[in-house]
């Protein structure tokens, strides 16, 4: 009514459906317009969130793969990466992965992850007598499907607690044989 002058006809009921159908498309562009300002945040907020989380893996000193519920591999940290000695891996499938590993890792790291993906925790330690290298393993599910695997090289806690038992015993080799001596001096001084 504000457009037209005073000696046009008023609105008809065909203009009112016009108008309403206008006003329904303007209102779904505006519903639409918030849908995708608030699509637009989330998905900025969700790249932040994964670049945090990029940034937070690649500097743990401990070898982390995740792996999809299908056997890919869809991340690996810097040290999972030097672990295969720079094998590219990542949308391969995780038995690549593996295979890339030392010898003495290689079952162990199958079976981990084997169980992991079947939604079992689970934590294995891989020992090479040659070199002396140990690593520590652990499997965790991930929600949804596929897992996480955490790989450590414990070769010097390992060295620490075999000094630790050294130590040990021969603190006991030394109490027996104080108290050995004393036995021996005891007659000799009666």
């Amino acid at each position: 009514n504000l457009s037209r002058s005073l000696d046009e006809d008023s609105f008809t009921i065909e203009d009112l459906r016009y108008a309403r159908s206008l006003a329904g498309h303007i209102a779904l562009a505006v519903a639409n317009g918030r849908l995708l300002s608030k699509l637009r945040q989330s998905v900025a907020q969700a790249t932040q969130l994964h670049a945090k989380l990029d940034t937070i893996l690649s500097s743990i000193a401990v070898a982390i793969v995740v792996v999809e519920s299908h056997g890919t591999v869809t991340h690996a940290n810097p040290e999972a990466v030097a672990l295969v000695d720079g094998v590219h891996c990542i949308d391969q499938p995780f038995n690549e992965f593996a295979t890339h590993a030392p010898d003495f890792l290689q079952s162990s790291l199958r079976q981990i992850a084997a169980s992991s993906l079947s939604g079992t925790r689970s934590t294995a330690i891989a020992r090479d007598e040659l070199s002396g290298q140990a690593f520590s393993m652990t499997g965790s599910p991930l929600p949804g499907g596929g897992s996480t695997i955490a790989i450590q090289d414990s070769t010097e806690h390992e060295q620490v607690m075999r000094e630790i038992a050294r130590v040990r015993r021969l603190a006991e080799i030394g109490q027996m044989t104080a108290t050995i001596a004393h036995e021996i001096r005891n007659p000799l001084w009666a």
